[in-house]
């Protein structure tokens, strides 16, 4: 699926789609961004500057705040006019078009690969190639991280059914096992799910950690290092 019908109204149509007042949808992008760091900070060892790919990179906003963190930053998209979108905002950095399956960069040259929300808008039948290509992309002792609707939260349900483009195949945990182990490469997979609050003190931060391991969240992560 092309997002170029909802380049310039993407982050209104989500706000639009929530069952519940969200704010500032930006609050929510930065959420995400602090979870990707927390788990690069536990995974990595490197000290060196840590070179992330983003996998479905959409409008970009994610990638400016990863970079605004240290981290070196591409992006791969679908739609041209998403990556129109981030290359004004990522000015410097590498964002290219490519064919939703096919890895256009060089094997084993990034640290990180992310993958927000996106694999929910591949065929099922795709999917396993396409993790066979974002491994590809990782060097050994890097690691992939999904970032996926739960589909047995009711507000995500509710949001995914209100909104104009989400005409998505929820991934699920036991999918995501099984494909992962039919890859050629040996690795450690976990999960967390989140409330997908953005952070306003210590009792959210809390709430957020008490429900980690818990299906219970609005959307989880799959976090797999490549050994």
């Amino acid at each position: 699926m092309s997002f170029n019908r909802w380049s310039d109204t993407y982050e209104s149509e989500i706000k639009k789609s929530a069952p519940l007042p969200i704010g500032d949808y930006s609050k929510f992008v930065v959420y995400k961004a602090e979870k990707i760091c927390e788990i690069i900070e536990k995974n990595l060892l490197s000290n060196e500057r840590v070179k992330i790919l983003d996998w479905g990179c959409g409008n970009g906003v994610l990638d400016k705040m990863l970079q605004d963190r240290g981290f070196q930053v591409a992006g791969i998209d679908v739609s041209p006019k998403m990556i129109d979108l981030a290359k004004r905002l990522n000015p410097g950095s590498e964002f290219q078009i490519f064919d939703g399956v096919s890895l256009p960069i060089d094997m084993e040259s990034v640290d990180v690969c992310i993958c927000v929300c996106t694999l929910q808008h591949i065929a099922k039948p795709n999917r396993k190639q396409v993790f066979r290509e974002m491994f590809k992309s990782i060097k050994r002792g890097g690691i992939l991280i999904i970032y996926e609707h739960n589909r047995w939260n009711p507000l995500t349900r509710a949001t995914v059914w209100r909104c104009p483009f989400e005409n998505i195949q929820y991934v699920s945990v036991r999918e995501l096992k099984k494909i992962v182990l039919d890859q050629p490469y040996k690795t450690e997979f976990s999960i967390k799910y989140h409330l997908s609050i953005p952070r306003q003190g210590q009792v959210i931060n809390s709430l957020d950690r008490l429900f980690e391991n818990f299906p219970l969240g609005v959307q989880y992560t799959a976090i797999i290092k490549k050994l």
